[in-house]
């Protein structure tokens, strides 16, 4: 049979690469339906059969973060395979996108390619995860003090804001108002014991730090 999928991810570029290699590989897979928000996302679930979910981990389009987006359709859906796209690096957000239940995870600047052998391999009931990010979750420690501390999100606004991208950029990237930014960065100041925000990217460049040098 051949495997219907649907395909979310707003960014049109990503959207028709998958579909290229995916129907390039002998008419492999029957496109359901493509989607660019969260809401069109429950739509075309609703609408279409669906065998495999090819989700981008950062949708727009509804007041949840990638996570609890995961953890919606897994509570709708619990029996549908779900290979999340995803251009994100940071170990602990990686390995929490795997204990939402989802079924691999397609890096966007490695993996695309892969994806037929991803598909196969979560129609076969396995977890699809390319030979380095399964070695560096294997050999990376669980968490760190600081990680158990934050939340997701927290560790998300912490790691842009110290990559040098301002508030305004932040809740662009995240779909999220500047003043939930605000909120986030303020919030892991104060669990932390953090009183500037130079502190604060010091502390997560010592984070990065540690976690590449457990997964080198």
């Amino acid at each position: 049979m051949i495997p219907r999928i649907i395909i979310a991810d707003d960014h049109p570029a990503i959207l028709h690469g998958c579909q290229v290699v995916l129907l390039n590989d002998s008419s492999f897979a029957k496109i359901q339906a493509t989607v660019t928000s969260v809401p069109e996302l429950f739509s075309a679930l609703e609408n279409h059969e669906c065998d495999v979910l090819i989700v981008d981990y950062s949708m727009p389009g509804a007041d949840m973060d990638g996570l609890q987006m995961l953890g919606v359709l897994n509570r709708r859906y619990p029996n549908l395979p779900v290979l999340v796209l995803t251009g994100e690096e940071n170990l602990g957000i990686l390995r929490l996108i795997l204990e939402a239940k989802v079924r691999g995870i397609i890096q966007k600047n490695s993996d695309i390619l892969c994806l037929p052998k991803a598909v196969r391999t979560v129609l076969r009931r396995g977890i699809y995860l390319n030979d380095a990010l399964k070695k560096a979750l294997a050999e990376a420690p669980r968490s760190t003090a600081g990680e158990t501390l934050l939340s997701p999100r927290e560790l998300e606004i912490v790691r842009l804001l110290a990559s040098g991208k301002s508030p305004e950029d932040i809740a662009e990237i995240l779909h999220r108002s500047i003043k939930t930014v605000s909120w986030g960065k303020n919030s892991a100041k104060r669990k932390l014991g953090i009183q500037s925000d130079a502190q604060l990217y010091q502390y997560y460049a010592s984070l990065a730090k540690s976690t590449v040098e457990h997964a080198g």
